[in-house]
Formats: C-alpha cells, structure tokens, sequence
C-alpha cells in the first residue's frame, strides 16, 4: 500500500545558507545549557502558535531546534534565519529561546524550499531524539488503530507494525477514524507531553480494508464515540 518516495539530497542556496554549525554542536552536546548563542542561516522549518522550529544544512537529525518566540511568529516556512538567543532545555526539547539575553533576534536574510526528510517508523523510534524538531514524510502506509480524547490518534506501520502515535496541534484533521489507512504522512516531529509525537501536517489517505479481529474493543468503542 505503501507508495514509494524516493529520498532527495538538495542543498539549496548552498552559498547563502550556512552548513552545520552552532546547531549541531548544541545538539551533540558540546554548548553547555545557559549558553548565548548565535545560529546563521538556519531555515524555518515549521510555524506553531509562538514558536518555531529551526534547522541547519544538510538537515536530518541533530540539526534542528525548537525556537521559543514569545509571541506569534512573523515568519514562514522556508525563510533564512540568523538568530541570537539562550541555548535551554525545556519540557525535554533541545532549544533556544528568544525571551534572553535583551538583544536576542531572529533576522531573516532570504528564502528558500524547505524540504522534509523521508523516514521510517522504525527509523524514527530507533532515533526520536535525534529526529526531534524535524518536519519529516513518514514513508510507511498507516493504519489509525486507536482515537484519544487529547487530539491525537495511534497509527500502526502497515509494513511493520510499528507504533506511531499523531497530533492534531495543527486543526488539519478534525476528523480521524478507526481503520482510515494512509499512504505517508507529512509532519513535525515534537517531544510533547514526554512523549515523542508526529504533528501532522498532511495524511495521504488510501482506501484499505481492515479486518474487525485487528480490532480490540477500546478501538471499537471509539468508532461509535
């Protein structure tokens, strides 16, 4: 069921945007916490409520952030960042906060294609805090097996039957049911709530058939909630 999606390298205005840097030594764990830091020519990966997530080139795992802004962002996916801010740890994200010292800032210097990385559940699970804060295609057909009351749904990999749970932060997927199958899954992938979740930005539906025996009761009860 899976539709394949072959993974592109792009290195996109390769002499403007800056390869890896401050971003990955933050994230290897080489810039002690409390920190000041300046990151140039980061792009903008995704837009939430009053933060935003951040990554170097080439991208992939360890070269993004999380942004704390403190107030709605007044950028977009796919522009070019300068930032000075407080390297932090908080509620288990790697990230840099816009709120310290008094001249922290982020700048944009340009524009470009943000591009996500194209990854398996089983890659992402053998690594979640590697890929934490990258906006990535998740490759495997799903399987949606259980419906929560927080806005957020358990997928299954068809291939694998891995687990995979996905949040609505975004208000794309009011409607989700028990058994909808889909062919990938586009999303920001956040630690929240001491947990690692896809925040989906976009499900490839596909027609499916799952037996009612895949089924357990709690699954069942969420159809007819």
């Amino acid at each position: 069921m899976n539709r394949l999606i072959p993974l592109v390298l792009v290195a996109l205005l390769a002499a403007s945007v800056a390869q890896a840097g401050m971003i990955q030594d933050i994230r290897s764990g080489l810039v002690p916490e409390g920190t000041i830091v300046d990151i140039e020519g980061a792009v903008v990966t995704s837009v939430m409520n009053t933060s935003v997530t951040v990554s170097e080139l080439p991208g992939g795992p360890g070269m993004s952030l999380w942004v704390i802004l403190g107030d709605a962002p007044t950028v977009y996916p796919g522009d070019i960042v300068d930032l000075r801010g407080t390297y932090l740890e908080h509620s288990g994200r790697s990230t840099l906060s816009l709120l310290h010292p008094g001249d922290a800032a982020m700048t944009v210097t340009g524009s470009t294609m943000p591009v996500p990385f194209y990854v398996t559940v089983n890659e992402l699970i053998a690594d979640p805090e590697g890929w934490e804060s990258v906006v990535v295609m998740v490759t495997d057909g799903l399987v949606v097996q259980e419906i929560y009351a927080d806005g957020s749904w358990l997928v299954n990999s068809y291939e694998t039957g891995t687990p995979l749970i996905l949040d609505d932060y975004f208000g794309l997927h009011p409607t989700v049911g028990v058994g909808e199958c889909y062919n990938n899954a586009l999303g920001l992938f956040f630690m929240f709530e001491g947990q690692h979740v896809l925040k989906a930005l976009e499900v490839d539906f596909t027609d499916c058939t799952v037996g009612n025996e895949n089924l357990g009761m709690s699954e069942l009860k969420s159809i007819y909630r």
